[in-house]
């Protein structure tokens, strides 16, 4: 098991409002319910494709003058990376407790597999 800490010495800056929200949406990928986890699983996916580096706001300031990179639906800075996102998987969606029921570690296998396929649409997976 890896152990995670939200306020790790990284380049990415982290507010609580970001890190509450990033592991909201990785725990709801669990849910037994089917319409749920679609829904966490779009969520995370446009959370973290929205987020960009500092080019991003640059080349969306350049494109318009005057105009703020908000306005222009430019991107926040990038504050998690795609192994960040593997481990709150891994935690958040743990399936190796003895004490689990099967249908609690069925939710999180399938949870995990929806938070993967998030990671892949989001774009994070992709160089730049």
């Amino acid at each position: 098991m890896h152990a995670y800490s939200p306020y790790s010495p990284t380049p990415r800056a982290r507010s609580p409002a970001q890190i509450y929200a990033l592991r909201r949406l990785v725990r709801g990928l669990g849910s037994g319910r089917a319409g749920a986890r679609q829904g966490f699983a779009t969520a995370l996916a446009l959370l973290l494709s929205r987020q960009g580096g500092p080019a991003d706001s640059t080349a969306a300031a350049a494109a318009a003058p005057g105009a703020s990179a908000a306005a222009l639906g430019g991107n926040a800075p990038s504050f998690v990376g795609p192994r960040e996102v593997l481990v709150l998987l891994d935690v958040c969606l743990d399936t190796g407790g003895s004490t689990q029921k099967a249908g609690e570690a069925r939710d999180a296998l399938v949870g995990r597999l929806f938070g993967l396929a998030a990671l892949s649409r989001s774009g994070l997976l992709v160089p730049p």
